[in-house]
């Protein structure tokens, strides 16, 4: 819990402050009250003492009490900056089975975005090469980078948790195009013996 005792000046552990209370009480005490009958002389000079030690003992108690509740100072400050976004697009053969993949949508996007905002286009993967992990790692040190890809990423690659790990460290913000298919997408998958010896049959399962 943060306790804000001014616009500036806030404390972390608020709870400590009711301590002074008790202490203000007691010195007011200390110091108006006498609980021992001494001469006129004497009582003067007791009473100045007792005001300086209490006075100073205040001081001091009131000091721990403020440095028990964790006081610190915050300051918010706004900049604009220079945004940017980064224009990750992913070329590769499987993205062909998505409508955005032709050139002409990508530069409409990329028309659209330049009206509010400048942007710098990279290609992460083409062909059958889509080590989009790898690809993407690369442009971390951008602020914010925005996703032109099917997610389809090549074995070995860096994987996407370990990617969204770093992004958190490098506050960069991924984002993705949501892509609409164009094609359906099947896929075959084969199963049977690694090796074999020649003129022998093996079976083979194909879902």
């Amino acid at each position: 819990m943060v306790f804000s005792l001014s616009s500036f000046i806030q404390f972390e552990y608020p709870e400590y402050l009711w301590i002074a209370l008790p202490l203000f009480i007691l010195a007011i005490i200390l110091i108006f009250f006498r609980f021992l009958q001494l001469p006129k002389e004497e009582q003067k000079i007791n009473r100045r003492l007792k005001l300086f030690i209490t006075f100073t003992r205040i001081i001091l108690i009131s000091l721990l009490v403020v440095a028990l509740c964790g006081p610190f100072y915050s300051q918010e400050t706004i900049s604009e900056g220079d945004p940017t976004i980064m224009l990750l697009v992913d070329n590769s053969t499987s993205m062909s089975l998505f409508s955005t993949n032709n050139s002409v949508n990508v530069e409409e996007l990329k028309q659209k975005l330049e009206e509010k905002i400048p942007v710098s286009t990279v290609t992460i993967a083409s062909g059958k090469n889509s080590r989009l992990g790898d690809a993407i790692f690369r442009q971390l040190q951008d602020s914010s980078l925005l996703l032109v890809t099917d997610g389809n990423n090549a074995e070995g690659s860096m994987k996407f948790t370990d990617l969204a790990a770093y992004a958190e460290k490098f506050n960069t913000t991924i984002n993705a195009v949501e892509l609409g298919d164009e094609h359906a997408d099947t896929a075959i998958k084969i199963t049977g013996p690694k090796s074999g010896i020649v003129e022998t049959e093996y079976y083979f399962s194909v879902v």
